[in-house]
């Protein structure tokens, strides 16, 4: 689907013959027309829903990309303008200008590139594709038994570290790589710990409700849909600027001789907003384990397989590798390791699996300068404002096969990570 382009115009003023007014001959008055709203659409991706005539069903659909950006535009209030001793100039609203709006894709990442923006979204495929799986334990056995040598240690480590700090040498690289030290001890030791102390708790509490879930829902369709607040992003940034002794500038409409306007401060006001969100949504059956003599569903397999019983999965070696905290706290490749693992069904499906992500970039400005209110040339400061809104959505077939690192991706808690381990030296 092409580009659309939708405008919307209007009647914002009406223009005066002033040298008529001088010279006191009849002049007819010229109204202004302006696009007040000006939007582009476009389509380059379109897999929609399909009927399929053979199974007389709708078939899932496939991905899915729109982009647009809009442009409306406003006057705050209606004003004359005068050429001072000559006559009426103007009576109407001010506007910004055509000539300055940018129907374009160019505030979105990537320009608003179809392929770089999915690349970005399939490196969360392997995490949604976890977070939304009906089949996986809230708690590992096997890595909690394996870590539980760490805990001993920890306790006089940390103690350790705390000394060294209260006792601080003139050598600040020590005292930089003890405070490393204690960060990561926190960050790495204590607190995953309390987490899994209470995953643990919180399983055996549900685990009755659990199963009986898992058998009502066998061979049925679930669908199932995860918000992956983590990749969302909502940020504002505010900049203000002030031009002394300065004309309106050119993109402001209409424009006048220079003796209607009064030379002072031209203040802007620009406020952009960010904001995005991405989340996954997909559909399963699974099958579970059959009881004894092949009668039934064998609810101790379950539960023993819900408390993380199963010791030895793929899931539980990479955890207990020397290390695989820092490789999967920057790279999810736990995640796609996870993903390969067995759940506490036998078979697992999946219909569909789609990765959806929406991004906006929202500019309000707004312009103020003076111009010439009567005849005998009284100033007087006026408004006019412009929003631009760019935005994209995006729908993909995930894959639990997604995952990798750039620098841009480190948000700063990941950065102070990295930071502590070479403050700390850590082999």
């Amino acid at each position: 689907m092409g580009p659309n382009t939708k405008n919307s115009r209007k009647v914002i003023g009406v223009i005066h013959d002033w040298v008529a007014q001088k010279a006191n001959t009849p002049y007819v008055p010229t109204p202004l027309v302006i696009d007040t709203t000006k939007m582009t659409r476009d389509m380059p991706v379109n897999q929609s829903n399909k009927f399929n005539f053979k199974t007389h069903k709708w078939e899932s659909g496939g991905e899915w990309f729109k982009r647009d950006v809009s442009v409306v535009r406003w006057g705050r209030e209606r004003t004359k303008t005068w050429r001072p001793q000559w006559g009426l100039a103007y009576d109407g609203f001010y506007y910004f200008g055509d000539t300055d709006d940018s129907l374009n894709f160019s505030a979105l990442p990537h320009g608003g590139s179809f392929s770089a923006i999915r690349a970005d979204l399939e490196l969360v495929g392997a995490e949604a594709y976890n977070l939304l799986r009906p089949d996986l334990p809230d708690f590992s056995l096997a890595t909690e038994i394996a870590e539980l040598k760490d805990v001993f240690t920890l306790r006089e480590q940390v103690r350790e570290i705390r000394t060294h700090l209260k006792n601080r040498t003139s050598n600040g690289r020590s005292a930089k790589s003890n405070a490393g030290r204690y960060y990561l001890a926190i960050q790495f030791g204590y607190l995953p710990l309390v987490r899994s102390a209470i995953g643990l708790i919180k399983s055996a509490r549900r685990v009755s409700k659990l199963v009986d879930q898992l058998i009502r829902d066998e061979g049925k369709p679930v669908r199932r849909q995860r918000h992956l607040s983590q990749y969302d992003i909502d940020t504002v940034s505010d900049v203000s600027t002030v031009t002394p002794n300065a004309y309106p500038p050119n993109y402001i409409f209409p424009k006048h001789v220079t003796q209607c306007y009064v030379q002072g401060n031209v203040q802007r006001f620009v406020r952009t907003r960010v904001t995005s969100r991405t989340w996954a949504s997909a559909r399963f059956r699974y099958i579970l384990p059959k009881g004894p003599n092949g009668l039934g569903r064998d609810r101790y397999r379950l539960i023993a397989r819900l408390l993380g019983g199963d010791l030895l999965t793929p899931d539980s070696l990479y955890q207990i590798m020397p290390w695989s905290w820092l490789i999967d706290y920057f790279v999810n490749l736990g995640d796609f390791v996870k993903s390969l693992t067995n759940g506490v069904v036998d078979r697992l499906y999946t219909d569909y699996f789609f990765l959806m992500r929406e991004y906006t970039v929202d500019v309000n400005e707004e312009v103020s300068f003076l111009i010439r209110n009567n005849f005998t040339g009284t100033a007087k400061r006026v408004y006019c404002s412009r929003r631009t809104t760019t935005r994209y959505k995006i729908r993909i077939k995930g894959s639990p096969f997604g995952f990798g690192l750039t620098n841009e991706s480190l948000n700063p808690h990941q950065q102070a990570i990295l930071g502590a381990l070479g403050l700390s030296k850590l082999p």
